[in-house]
């Protein structure tokens, strides 16, 4: 009985705080323009007694609720210190008023300037500790994005069904919607959400998984109530789970909440696994740059050169010389000038050998190289490993050997290079990681046999 008259104390807290908060402001209202009042000072005496007393009742009361709730120290302390701060300034400008030595002799703005900023502050955690991090900021954000979605949810395009689910999955959802009010510092309810022993250990009330009928599990429950039900979780004040987020949780609670079962072994379909699957970056860089040199566009064309923009408004080039072959001094000259501008090159069949490799490290953008049927052989080719931009390149029939590889594996930023050779297959020169094959294409390909095909 004791603890529950505690525990009823401790929830008048939220009611109680204002009374300080009121007093305090309006005194600093009347302090403001006192000479306007005739008996300002006896107002000002009675404010500030009722203001010290009611700051008193509120580190009281919050003090039980911080016992009785749950609530992890960490995530209150520093409330509770400048409430005790903002107890002492009430309490020191109430005593100078009343004309005692010690408090007499400190200046009269600085019990004003603290109460503003001792308000402010605690007034600004007290909300933190209410209702998470992001209490003003987030229907801001809400207003600007709509549904809000989440990065720590995403995952990777190239190995999205290979983590364990837990920690893959289920944990950045929780992290993204659910952690602000339920972690290691904060945990509402006695609930923790912030990892799987937390999430295992439930709230004060029992475990959130029922594992005997999962869909009972509170937690279940909790996503699934009318957002404007009391219970609804997260509070309809708060970011909402989108419908995925439900369904994944949902599909997670019902296979007994595992932890380390991969994301493929959970029989996720790949249209709601879609929803979590990072969008593939753009192809090309996203920068802003100046226009092209017209001139050398125009002269490079005339000689059979085409060159068009990767889009309608866009600055940067795609450039093929597949009706033009022998480049002369002049137009490698026209050609540099471009060299900022060009992300997208196509020179096979060209008369460059080995040296253009010294002319296209200069062309910082450049994504897309491809030097099929040329006779380089891969000399020089290390120069290109500067490009931070180069993504895919194509060396199919030419003379490059197993060096050539090596260094193309070194690019930092390569995705793609395809070696298609008709006389022999590069990949038999070569000893690579599985990983590292992924980068590398060497045709070499097999058509499946028909029945019919006998």
């Amino acid at each position: 009985m004791w603890d529950s008259i505690l525990t009823l104390i401790g929830r008048f807290h939220p009611i109680i705080i204002h009374l300080p908060i009121g007093f305090i402001i309006i005194g600093l209202l009347i302090e403001l323009s006192r000479k306007k009042f005739k008996e300002s000072k006896n107002i000002l005496i009675f404010i500030f007694s009722w203001g010290t007393i009611s700051c008193i009742l509120s580190i009281i009361s919050g003090f039980l609720q911080y016992l009785q709730e749950g609530l992890l120290w960490e995530s209150i302390d520093r409330h509770f210190y400048f409430g005790i701060l903002t107890l002492l300034f009430t309490f020191g400008f109430y005593q100078y008023l009343k004309g005692k030595n010690f408090f007499s002799s400190l200046p009269r703005r600085l019990y004003t300037v603290g109460l503003v900023l001792t308000v402010t502050i605690t007034g600004h955690l007290g909300g933190q500790i209410t209702h998470g991090d992001q209490y003003l900021t987030e229907p801001f954000q809400i207003m600007m994005d709509g549904e809000l979605s989440n990065e720590e949810t995403l995952l990777s395009s190239s190995n999205a069904s290979e983590g364990p689910i837990f920690n893959s999955l289920i944990q950045p959802i929780l992290n993204s919607k659910c952690i602000s009010c339920h972690n290691s510092e904060k945990s509402k309810g006695g609930l923790a959400l912030h990892n799987f022993e937390s999430l295992q250990r439930g709230s004060k009330n029992g475990m959130i998984i029922n594992y005997e009928n999962p869909e009972l599990s509170e937690i279940f429950v909790r996503i699934h109530l009318p957002k404007n039900e009391k219970k609804h979780m997260p509070p309809k004040s708060k970011k909402q789970l989108t419908k995925a987020e439900i369904s994944i949780l949902s599909h997670w609670i019902n296979a007994g909440a595992p932890e380390n079962i991969l994301i493929k072994d959970m029989k996720i379909s790949n249209e709601l696994l879609s929803n979590f699957i990072k969008k593939k970056e753009r192809f090309f860089p996203e920068i802003e740059i100046s226009s092209p040199n017209n001139k050398s566009i125009s002269f490079l064309r005339g000689k059979g050169v085409h060159i068009a923009p990767i889009s309608k408004s866009s600055n940067l080039l795609y450039l093929s010389s597949y009706n033009y072959h022998d480049f002369m001094e002049e137009d490698i000259f026209e050609l540099k000038k471009l060299s900022n501008n060009i992300v997208d090159i196509d020179l096979s069949n060209s008369s460059f050998n080995d040296e253009v490799f010294e002319m296209l490290s200069a062309f910082t953008n450049l994504t897309r190289l491809k030097l099929n049927y040329t006779s380089i052989t891969g000399k020089g080719l290390d120069q290109l490993s500067s490009l931070k931009n180069l993504k895919i390149i194509h060396l199919v029939n030419t003379d490059i050997n197993s060096s050539s590889i090596k260094i193309i594996n070194s690019f930092p930023y390569i995705e793609k290079a395809y070696l298609f050779q008709n006389n022999r297959n590069l990949s038999k020169e070569i000893n690579l990681s599985d990983e590292d094959l992924k980068k590398f294409d060497f045709g070499e390909y097999i058509t499946q046999g028909l029945t019919t095909d006998e």
